[in-house]
């Protein structure tokens, strides 16, 4: 590591360093922007304030909510090639005065709410320094979720009698059984958190606590409850509405409770009303609700604390909400870890003794401890969230089960051992091989893996194949991120160079939303000969969809996908392909996102110091929502 850069005394040094920082690519010219507009508002700039404005508008530009002086003193900085950069930082106490101290920052000892003249930074008690939008933000949601987080009156003996109708075998299990009882939590309180890895049952307890709350209504002699089913991209909203269907076609529930239930479900932002002329601001909100009585959004790891807070404020006061995600998840791309916040597995192991009690009368063999808690706020948030451990997609005691429970506990021995499993969790160790033979490798999995989507030209019969396999990246760029592999795959191809890129076999994801044609940001298509011309085929509800290429929206090649663009979706195997070297971005997180896309098997590809690296590298989103919830 070089010496470190000293930091500056006065504004002249402040603009030398934000200078260099950019030039090293720590700092993007939007940070280094925002820094200097803010030395021009006070005739008394502090160069300790503008160099942390730039740094703040940093950490949201990097998915951060905030800026945590305190963490930032720990961790240094990285340039464009990911090696360190360190800089002499003021004493941290010494740095908070100076911010306190600044007509540019509001501090806890100035209430936002009645501060006269708005500033552009906020500081929280805790050394951390909001831009005024992502403080208010995080402020308002924090309120939100507290004025939902209360019990809700339940008819006992009809719920005792549909939990018996809708989970039969629930206490078969030495366990308890956690769907169950995450239905009941969410059917005592207006608001709650159900997390779970894939395939341990979120939308099938969904499915069974809509038949609760019916049950609930029609005993009282009220109408079904007004219910709208979202989630955060067209694809997993998609997905949402078939699982949910599936879920009660298993149940053999009447045609008449079916018509009573919702059947389709809707992007977060189309819900909400969005306007690309006013991006930032929905049709609906606190002064204009949702007309709805339960609002349940899947995939909720995946929202960002703008869209989380709008989409709280635009839930009516008597109104339910459910988030449904999976903890252990890749957080949104947008600033925020906000569903790991709001579930805090640190302060839910344990309930209260109304809510255990209230289990034990309905028939639940609950055997969770009860615990005072520190406030009642945490008592409060403790009985609104759950979390389902159980996996019904793939045997726990498998290559894949294990491979996830090893990435959970973060144990880089355990998961190499976990790779060893030869019927469905692989490693292809690429330490001693060379860039040529990485490819070759990938050349053939990726041959083996869509083999039935190259013998097919049927758009029903490629859109099936395509499900089936998927190769996902950790990076984009690369010979070994989407584009490079895509090509790598394209280059085998005798005609994928004709057209332009619009080639006979070509499969594209959607990348723009177009309401017009209903297709969203992550959907899937395939193009393909339509006599003798080229069309995109894509599935729906009501079978295959046509649509004319001149038609089509925004949209990329996607033989391979990066991990993020995977989250909601599964395929029977997967081919993971890990960064060259270490990466800030290959986290933890992403590799357990990434291997349990996969039902059947999973072939993970790189070095033994990346995958170490990486299982080492748990997500850091610096926030104060979860302080400030839980407190």
């Amino acid at each position: 590591m070089t010496e470190p850069l000293p930091f500056p005394v006065d504004v002249t040094g402040v603009h030398a360093l934000l200078k260099q920082l950019q030039e090293l690519g720590v700092l993007s010219e939007i940070d280094r922007h925002f820094a200097s507009c803010l030395s021009r508002l006070t005739s008394t700039a502090d160069p300790s304030v503008i160099v942390a404005a730039a740094l703040t508008s940093r950490a949201v530009q990097a998915g951060h909510v905030c800026l945590d002086l305190d963490h930032l003193r720990t961790q240094p900085l990285l340039d464009a090639d990911e090696n360190p950069v360190s800089v002499e930082w003021p004493a941290l106490d010494d740095w908070s005065a100076r911010l306190s101290a600044s007509p540019l920052v509001l501090s806890d000892q100035r209430a936002i709410e009645s501060d006269s003249e708005p500033r552009p930074l906020w500081l929280d008690d805790s050394h951390r320094l909001f831009l005024q939008r992502y403080g208010n933000y995080q402020r308002r949601l924090v309120e939100g979720l507290l004025a939902l987080a209360h019990p809700v009156p339940l008819d006992e003996q009809t719920l005792a009698n549909g939990l018996d109708r809708y989970f039969p075998d629930r206490n078969r299990d030495p366990f308890f059984d956690g769907q169950a009882f995450a239905a009941l939590l969410a059917a005592r309180s207006a608001f709650s958190v159900i997390s779970g890895g894939p395939g341990t049952g979120k939308t099938t307890t969904v499915a069974r606590l809509l038949l609760l709350l019916l049950d609930q209504q029609r005993a009282r002699n009220l109408a079904p409850l007004r219910t709208w089913l979202l989630a955060p991209t067209g694809k997993a909203a998609q997905r949402l509405s078939e699982s949910l269907e599936a879920s009660l076609k298993r149940l053999n529930v009447d045609e008449d409770t079916v018509r009573a239930l919702p059947n389709t479900a809707s992007t977060i932002h189309r819900a909400l009303g969005y306007n690309p002329r006013t991006p930032t601001r929905f049709r609906h909100n606190a002064a204009r609700p949702l007309s709805a009585d339960l609002i349940v959004v899947d995939e909720a790891s995946m929202v960002d604390l703008a869209l989380m807070t709008k989409l709280v404020e635009a839930v009516p006061p008597h109104a339910r909400l459910i988030l449904l995600g999976d903890k252990d998840q890749l957080a949104s791309v947008e600033a925020g870890a906000i569903f790991g916040d709001i579930f805090n597995e640190t302060s839910t192991a344990r309930y209260s003794s109304g809510l255990l009690t209230l289990s034990q009368r309905v028939g639940l063999n609950v055997t969770a401890a009860d615990a005072p808690r520190s406030s009642p706020i945490q008592a409060r948030l403790s009985d609104c969230t759950v979390h389902l451990h159980r996996s019904y997609r793939y045997n726990e005691d498998g290559g894949i089960g294990k491979l996830a429970a090893a990435l959970r506990r973060g144990d880089v021995e355990e998961t190499i051992g976990a790779l060893g499993d030869e019927s469905e969790a692989t490693w292809t160790r690429t330490d001693n091989l060379d860039e040529k033979a990485v490819l070759d490798e990938l050349k053939g999995a990726i041959a083996d893996g869509y083999r039935e989507y190259f013998a097919t030209r049927d758009p029903g019969e490629r859109l099936h194949a395509l499900s089936r396999f998927r190769v996902l990246c950790a990076h984009r760029r690369g010979s070994l991120g989407v584009e490079g592999i895509n090509q790598l795959v394209e280059q085998s191809m005798p005609h994928a160079g004709d057209g332009g890129g619009a080639y006979d076999g070509r499969p594209i994801m959607v990348t723009q939303n177009d309401y017009q044609l209903e297709l969203f940001n992550g959907d899937v298509g395939v193009l393909c000969r339509d006599g003798s011309r080229l069309a995109a085929f894509f599935d729906s509800a009501s079978g295959l969809r046509r649509v004319q290429l001149s038609r089509l929206p925004g949209h990329e090649t996607v033989f391979a996908m990066t991990v993020h663009k995977s989250q909601g979706s599964e395929f029977e195997s997967v081919a993971l392909v890990l960064p060259e070297r270490p990466s800030p971005v290959f986290t933890r997180e992403l590799l357990y996102t990434g291997v349990t896309r996969a039902k059947s098997s999973v072939r993970v590809f790189g070095s033994r110091a990346v995958l170490a690296d990486g299982i080492r590298r748990p997500i850091h989103r610096s926030s104060g929502l979860k302080d400030a919830l839980w407190r």
